[in-house]
């Protein structure tokens, strides 16, 4: 009974967790970091103040375990889509799953981007516990599709690749998040695929 109870209340408490992340998130894609406060935050997650503060000792660290979890999510969806296929058919799928996921978690991109480049490396070095190893376990992933698409291509120069497919498709999906206008992932993924192939054909 006593476990039933514990296993309960931390199921409970992780629920309450994720409530209040999704608030943050709400509360930081609508107003910035610098414009975001905790007050508002909490009431929107339902929950006191010095119960926000006793998970997340500052409004930083609330911040870097909202991007960190929706990096985590995007990783995971990104190898679930890459797990058959050709190495060209699969860095194909990436590159489509990036676009339908952030067409659904658009201002998580936004997040993601202010995260990696407006703040210092101490703020981004404390990212949600793993985020960071897992981000690196997934250019290693990307590593060897690269590999596999182009079989000649030595480690090195794959890891080159990884990175410079990862760098692209950054940017293609921030032009393409920041568009007035937005044309659907489905078809923009597309074209985004026709340029991001010839950085693996062409070397």
């Amino acid at each position: 009974m006593k476990t039933n109870s514990v296993s309960r209340r931390d199921q409970e408490k992780a629920l309450r967790s994720e409530f209040v992340l999704d608030a943050a998130e709400t509360v930081f894609v609508a107003r910035g970091f610098a414009g975001a406060g905790v007050e508002e935050i909490a009431a929107r997650g339902e929950v006191s103040l010095a119960t926000l503060y006793k998970t997340f000792p500052s409004k930083e660290a609330l911040f870097a375990e909202v991007v960190g979890r929706r990096m985590m999510a995007f990783v995971e969806t990104a190898r679930e889509a890459t797990s058959q296929g050709s190495g060209l058919e699969r860095l194909e799928a990436l590159v489509q799953a990036a676009f339908r996921y952030f067409e659904k978690h658009d201002g998580a991109f936004r997040l993601y981007l202010s995260a990696t480049g407006g703040f210092p490396w101490e703020f981004r070095a404390n990212l949600r516990e793993g985020s960071v190893e897992r981000y690196r376990d997934f250019l290693g992933d990307l590593e060897k599709l690269v590999r596999a698409a182009a079989p000649d291509c030595g480690r090195k120069e794959a890891r080159g690749v990884a990175l410079a497919l990862t760098g692209a498709l950054n940017a293609m999906l921030g032009d393409w998040v920041g568009e007035s206008h937005r044309r659907p992932a489905s078809v923009v993924s597309k074209d985004a695929w026709l340029v991001l192939r010839r950085l693996v054909e062409v070397r």
